[in-house]
């Protein structure tokens, strides 16, 4: 989230210890405001996303629900917390407040700057990302939209991991999770063939693309569609349908659904053998590096290297940091997402949320809740949050040095 131009304070309400400094940008959900919280020891600064009618779409409306929670529960230096989330002037509210630690860029702003980024930066980025989803996917939850963009960091190299509205948990074995996740160029293979057998794999193969990509400041697989992506994956990595198909669990192999895709690299004449492979692609990268990227991008997801071992691998293992390297305590509970997103649903949810954190408003609002059926004080109390551990650079130097 770059500085931008000073402008005028939005036309919402928010505590007297926030003091507008800019607007910083809109997005597809709304637009973001930086702030100074004068209350705070250092007079730190920090992100208002405002989200207008955040009902008006059902399944816009629960990836924002969804956010606010994992941004809540997840508590990682590495991920994107949930600084607060501001009290509607009333149960029947429209708009969202969620506030945010302050990050100056996102690593796609970064990639491409004309920034001076060293193998160290790489490293580093590359090690807290990988933190990062070591924490979430202990937890249970698979981001399934990482990419650069969605990597927020900081000039001192520190990083977190944001937009967590197409997370999920794999709920049960027989989950069928949707296709539509992953923008395309950062799509994992099986993504592309088999959309529906997938989990965390995915994000580790993300990684790798976007590893790719801050050393050669531009996408590895650029590809047009998903016809395009297989054949650049192939061009690079080779594809055979007898060797990188052979994980699919025999009960998916009666599927219709993977005949076909087992029919696709013949059909797209696939070569087995890369004419573009990651060496000649990346000439400066040290054997370490290549192996690395090479582990990530494994086109069998059940031989794709994790978090955890990425960390340790022989390329990053200079900044282990057993701080930083934790797990999460418990597994995400997913249940609160089992519902049916109704405007009157996702407003009942969203105020909860903010009655956590809040919990005066349900005093505030005993008449209308009294009114309606609810019962003023049950369940309201503030959720219990440990302070997260302040982020440590793992960099030589500032972006730019």
């Amino acid at each position: 989230m770059p500085e931008g131009p000073a402008s005028e304070a939005p036309a919402l309400e928010v505590p007297s210890h926030l003091v507008h400094v800019q607007r910083l940008g809109a997005g597809a959900y709304g637009e973001v405001h930086l702030y100074e919280d004068t209350a705070s020891k250092d007079k730190e600064k920090v992100a208002v996303k405002w989200i207008r009618d955040f009902t008006r779409d059902p399944l816009t409306g629960k990836r924002i629900l969804r956010e606010v929670r994992l941004m809540a529960a997840l508590r990682h230096e590495n991920l994107l917390k949930l600084t607060d989330l501001l009290p509607p002037p009333n149960p029947d509210f429209d708009d969202v407040c969620i506030v945010m630690p302050y990050m100056h860029l996102d690593l796609h702003k970064v990639i491409y700057s004309k920034m001076k980024l060293s193998e160290s930066h790489s490293q580093a980025f590359v090690c807290q990302i990988l933190r990062g989803l070591k924490y979430m996917h202990s937890a249970g939850v698979v981001h399934r939209d990482l990419k650069p963009s969605n990597v927020l960091v900081n000039k001192d190299c520190t990083l977190r991991i944001a937009d967590f509205g197409l997370a999920r948990g794999r709920l049960s074995e027989e989950e069928n999770l949707t296709e539509y996740v992953v923008t395309r160029y950062y799509r994992a293979p099986e993504l592309l063939l088999l959309p529906w057998i997938y989990f965390e794999q995915v994000d580790l193969w993300s990684v790798g693309c976007i590893h790719f990509e801050i050393l050669s400041r531009e996408p590895l697989f650029r590809g047009k569609d998903h016809m395009d992506m297989l054949k650049r994956i192939a061009s690079t990595l080779g594809f055979s349908a007898d060797r990188d198909l052979d994980w699919v669990p025999e009960k998916d192999r009666l599927d219709d659904r993977f005949k076909k895709a087992k029919e696709m690299p013949a059909a797209l004449r696939l070569p087995e053998v890369p004419d573009r492979p990651l060496r000649q692609l990346l000439p400066g990268a040290s054997e370490a590096c290549l192996d690395l990227i090479s582990r990530l991008l494994d086109k069998v997801p059940s031989s794709r290297i994790t978090a955890s071992e990425a960390i340790a691998h022989e390329y990053l293992a200079h900044l282990h940091d057993p701080a930083g390297e934790t797990v999460a305590s418990k597994v995400f509970d997913w249940n609160f997402d089992c519902f049916e997103p109704t405007k009157r649903a996702l407003k009942d949810r969203m105020y909860a949320e903010c009655a956590r954190r809040h919990p005066d408003i349900i005093e505030r609002d005993a008449a209308w809740l009294t009114q309606r059926g609810y019962y003023p004080g049950k369940g309201t109390a503030p959720l219990s949050q440990g302070p997260a551990a302040a982020p440590r650079p793992v960099a030589r130097g500032p972006i730019g040095a």
